[in-house]
């Protein structure tokens, strides 16, 4: 583990876990995937390996970094044809296929890194913590998909809340939320998706030190964009999605202004940071998009989900 990070940034140990993380499960399961995405195992690749593994990209930095080199010899042949019409559109799906290739890998990645992380508890040991729960009669959704969801979220390896506490009811609000008493009031149509993401706010509720590192990241990203933390209203970040007239939120280029919010209770409660990114968590297409689209929340959840 690394040093403790001072007051304001105890977000950068879970991003440096993050980074190990990484790092490590390159190093004991990917290097024959990373290996073959940059093709061959000559010393020139171990370095470039290496590289990546320190910055903590992984296999989908290679997979970009071939796609440019691939897109740069095609667009280079692409000179010497007379027919440039013809061309372009053969190059067009040929950068396709190749796109279609790097997100096939790199899936294959999220794939087993997932795997790790949900190997932390086995199934058993995961139903055991749920059959501790509360599951109101006639809820809503599929009860079975819940509990299946439930269980997917408590074997990801962290789970501070006390199952115990935990209720689960429905009763009939179009969205679902998560009090800190442990009460999961469900909407008729929750999804996978949706269940983790009030999950991830119960486990906030129930951690006040991931609960800081979440206000510190949100925070810190406000600060590195503009100088200083700006809160603005929701409804003017995002004025096409119907947020209310008190909802306000820290301006950053956040993968969703939402991860942002910031609520008048926020002093011991909970934020969207974590519950918007391990919501990300419940299947690897959805940890992919988060990975490319903001990495270094990704490698917080993931530093987070470690602990």
């Amino acid at each position: 583990p690394g040093p403790t990070p001072p007051p304001g940034r105890s977000h950068l140990a879970l991003i440096h876990r993050g980074l190990e993380i990484m790092g490590v499960y390159r190093r004991a399961e990917l290097r024959r995937r990373i290996d073959r995405m940059v093709g061959g195992s000559g010393n020139l690749n171990e370095a470039r390996i290496d590289h990546i593994a320190r910055l903590g990209e992984a296999s989908i930095a290679v997979a970009h970094a071939s796609a440019r080199r691939d897109h740069e010899r095609l667009a280079a042949a692409e000179m010497e044809y007379a027919d440039a019409g013809v061309r372009l559109a053969s190059l067009d799906e040929m950068i396709l296929t190749q796109k279609r290739l790097d997100r096939d890998r790199a899936m294959e990645v999220m794939e087993d890194l997932r795997s790790s992380l949900a190997g932390r508890r086995s199934v058993a040991e995961a139903v055991a913590l749920l059959d501790l729960a509360t599951f109101e009669p006639e809820l809503e959704p599929d009860e079975g998909m819940v509990r299946a969801a439930v269980v997917d979220y408590l074997r990801l390896g962290r789970t501070v809340f006390d199952p115990r506490r935990l209720r689960l009811t429905t009763s009939g609000a179009e969205r679902s939320s998560m009090d800190a008493a442990g009460t999961l009031d469900l909407a008729p149509d929750a999804d996978r998706a949706e269940i983790f993401h009030e999950l991830g706010h119960f486990t906030e509720l129930s951690d006040p030190v991931l609960y800081q590192a979440a206000v510190d990241w949100r925070t810190a990203r406000g600060i590195r964009s503009f100088g200083r933390e700006i809160i603005s209203p929701l409804l003017e970040l995002v004025p096409e999605l119907d947020y209310g007239p008190d909802e306000t939120a820290v301006r950053d280029q956040f993968f969703t202004e939402y991860v942002g919010a910031v609520y008048d209770d926020d002093s011991g409660a909970s934020t969207e940071v974590f519950s918007t990114g391990v919501e990300r968590f419940d299947d690897p297409a959805s940890m992919l998009d988060l990975y490319r689209v903001d990495p270094e929340h990704f490698l917080f959840i993931l530093g987070a989900l470690d602990q």
